[in-house]
């Protein structure tokens, strides 16, 4: 005797998603669309309808999201800078001092700068476009990169009160030196990836953050 076809009740049903959750999918592929074409072709050469399409969405909903293209532009640094943060600053295991924690900053970005390159290409392609090209989205690149020396300044301080970093180092120009290193190699490596390998560069930059902080 045959066995019956399965009926569709049989089917288990798929958990019907929440507005809110399809939103913030919308908006996630959004921006991973937006970082891809603008690592590719930079800000001037990407439009809506680009972003819209190769998200799968319409440009209406890239306008009804983000407003406009800064707009999508300064939400997309907001949450490149805030995923980094997350994923350095909010570490749950506890470092044992100040000192330990600025070498884990500066050692997490270093490894990380090449897992996944459209983001990172997108962010200094646009933080480059932002001085001059489009000055409009440069307020976005402020606001990330004072956070990002407020919370390597609180480390530098924290390490002054644990013993770990010598009291006599200014925790102010030690944060913007250690932003100059970083994110100065970024750049230089993706204009020249032959110049240093990823990995060489964080053993190099790790060990010029040891000697910037003195002797523990």
């Amino acid at each position: 005797m045959d066995k019956p076809l399965p009926t569709l009740a049989a089917a288990p049903r798929r958990p019907r998603r929440s507005q809110a959750e399809r939103r913030a999918e919308s908006e996630r592929s959004l921006l991973e669309s937006a970082a891809a074409l603008m690592s590719e072709q930079g800000y001037g050469a990407t439009t809506l309808e680009q972003i819209g399409q190769r998200a799968g969405y319409s440009r209406g909903l890239v306008t009804q999201r983000f407003g406009s293209k800064e707009g999508l532009v300064a939400r997309l640094v907001e949450v490149l800078h805030r995923g980094f943060a997350m994923a350095t600053f909010e570490n749950p295991e506890p470092h044992r001092d100040g000192r330990s924690a600025i070498l884990s900053v500066v050692d997490y970005y270093m490894a990380h700068i090449a897992e996944d390159l459209a983001p990172v290409r997108a962010y200094f392609v646009l933080m480059s476009e932002s001085i001059g090209v489009i000055p409009e989205i440069r307020s976005a690149f402020v606001a990330a990169n004072r956070q990002f020396h407020a919370h390597l300044r609180q480390k530098a301080l924290d390490g002054q009160l644990d013993g770990s970093i010598p009291a006599d180092i200014d925790a102010g120009k030690l944060a913007t030196t250690l932003m100059s290193l970083a994110t100065g190699h970024t750049l230089i490596w993706l204009v020249d990836p032959e110049i240093a390998s990823p990995e060489q560069a964080r053993q190099n930059i790790v060990a010029a953050t040891e000697r910037l902080l003195g002797g523990a």
